[in-house]
């Protein structure tokens, strides 16, 4: 490759990662100049809130908050109820006394049939062992910024009450921490919490930096997701609504997702902080926070405002539907039948060139089985040695090792970035060995990444019902694969790695802090799968050639 083309391609690249990275890391107060959400009111809220643990161990801390919390609501304008449920059996086997915050306020001078519910729980987790060492959270993040947040959304919201046409219900729980015992009393024991409910809208924080993820939604999504992308600087995929319904999570939302239209938010950065005594208002982020805000406010104003919301079903009725972010372009939503139609007309694209390019003689058949079976080994290879080295991260920081909530191992991302980088100089260097000098070996290359993504892409959608992750890229390099048949100037294709990498940096970086360290078997094999599409496609452009 030419040393100089390789340099300047090597810098768009890590430009657009910078400013991609830089894109979802996050909005400052003053960004959007019409948002009137202040994180450094909620910062107020959580300091005074989070002086103490909250947890089901700490009553009188609960009851302390808990008063506080009903006092902002009273304040604007909420008739606030205190809802206490006595002898609940804590997943220590003990008998505990917990209480709900639940409160209502209605448009001026008119009964609303649909509400929306604002939900977020107020006790803090109780103690754990981390190496050795107890450790309690102070409850800054989990679930502060939900707490807060929501203070802040109504303190807004109250103030344009007159043009409401629904009304804000709110339900802080108690004992989600343990067994969501608040949310499980509520749905038991008082149903009218849940009345004409349209839209419900859960915070929660696993961590306490990054961008705010909305990362599920109810089923029957399409009317959700189109209010959702009404919000500034939407973040969200439906993959990871997928992925979190087979891993052992929960929240108060998982209980009542089924049966309500309404979404989950959550910041999921930085696990080292999570349900730790480092879980405390010095650790905020103001930019995580004003995150939610951004999203949240003009969502619910529309919410209240819009006529169309005051049938409490309307959200429900919709299809289900795919979506995806992409920095500085927003939201995408993609109704099922139409991603299949796309699908399918991608698949035949790619067949239809792969014989044109065997009658011109420029791809073998054999070889194409060739390169797909070695690289596939390679990944696999690469995928044993990551499982490896998170193993004895995790024995060499001496704690247990889990694929998916692997937390404490110093020089995490380190680790994982040297991981990353060896192995893509690895793939760099299979790819240069068996393309050789030959354009029909580079074109049965980018091929057979083609075909092994739209068979991974199928698996991915069998197993969690969704594939974007793999098809976006997949169709991308479609595009660049159906152009090399065609005298198209190499500098015009570098638009389809350019957006792969828009789709593909956010997903990155979600999947390692969400899954972290403990999941590099399931993320580095990912990530060369990328490359190898990106790789033949970047060399052709660099080239110049077909």
């Amino acid at each position: 490759m030419n040393i100089f083309k390789t340099s300047v391609l090597l810098v768009v690249v890590l430009l657009i990662a910078t400013i991609t990275l830089n894109r979802i890391h996050l909005p400052s107060q003053s960004r959007y100049k019409d948002i009137e959400f202040s994180a450094s009111n909620v910062q107020k809220h959580i300091n005074i809130m989070s002086t103490e643990p909250r947890s089901i161990h700490h009553p009188i801390a609960r009851e302390k908050v808990r008063l506080y919390l009903g006092k902002e609501l009273e304040a604007n304008g909420f008739k606030v109820n205190y809802i206490y449920y006595d002898s609940v059996k804590d997943r220590f086997g003990q008998y505990m006394n917990i209480g709900n915050v639940y409160a209502v306020s209605d448009p001026i001078e008119r009964k609303p049939e649909s509400y929306i519910l604002l939900m977020a729980h107020l006790d803090s987790r109780f103690a754990k062992r981390v190496k050795g060492e107890e450790v309690i959270s102070l409850g800054a993040a989990d679930d502060g910024y939900g707490l807060g947040s929501i203070l802040e959304i109504v303190r807004i919201m109250s103030e344009k009450r007159e043009s409401w046409r629904q009304g804000i219900k709110v339900l802080f729980t108690d004992s989600e921490e343990s067994d969501l015992e608040g949310i499980r009393y509520a749905l038991k024991r008082d149903g009218h919490i849940f009345e004409n409910v349209g839209f419900i809208i859960n915070l929660e924080a696993r961590g306490v930096k990054g961008p705010a993820l909305m990362f599920e939604t109810s089923p029957n999504n399409e009317r959700v997701v189109e209010l959702y992308k009404k919000g500034r600087q939407p973040f969200s995929y439906s993959l990871t609504s997928s992925i979190y319904n087979i891993l052992p999570n929960y929240t108060d939302f998982s209980l009542i997702k089924e049966d309500f239209a309404g979404i989950n938010i959550s910041v999921i950065d930085n696990l080292n902080y999570y349900h730790t005594n480092l879980d405390n208002p010095e650790n905020i982020s103001l930019r995580s926070i004003q995150h939610y805000g951004v999203q949240l406010e003009p969502i619910i104003y529309e919410y209240l405002s819009n006529p169309i919301y005051a049938n409490p079903e309307y959200l429900s009725e919709g299809n289900s539907s795919y979506f995806f972010s992409l920095p500085f372009l927003g939201l995408f939503v993609i109704n099922k039948t139409l991603y299949l139609i796309i699908s399918i007309a991608f698949l035949c694209v790619f067949l239809f060139t792969t014989y044109l390019f065997k009658r011109q003689n420029r791809l073998s058949y054999n070889n194409l089985i060739k390169f797909t079976t070695i690289i596939f080994l390679f990944l696999v290879l690469m995928s044993a040695m990551a499982y490896g080295a998170a193993r004895l991260s995790a024995y060499l920081n001496n704690v247990e090792y889990s694929a998916v909530n692997l937390a404490y191992v110093k020089y995490e991302y380190w680790i994982i970035g040297l991981c990353i980088i060896l192995s893509s100089i690895s793939f760099t260097y299979l790819y240069i060995k068996l393309s050789g000098k030959k354009s029909r070996y580079r074109t049965t290359f980018l091929a057979s990444g083609i075909l092994f993504g739209i068979i991974v892409s199928v698996a991915s959608h069998l197993f969690t019902g969704d594939s974007l992750l793999i098809s976006l890229p997949t169709f991308m390099a479609i595009f660049a694969y159906f152009l090399r048949l065609f005298n198209t100037n190499g500098y015009v294709r570098i638009i389809f790695p350019a957006l792969s990498l828009l789709f593909l940096i956010p997903i990155i970086y979600l999947l390692i802090v969400a899954l972290t360290i403990g999941a590099l078997f399931i993320i580095l094999p990912l990530i060369l799968l990328f490359l190898w599409t990106l790789i033949p496609i970047c060399d052709a452009i660099l080239r110049d050639n077909i």
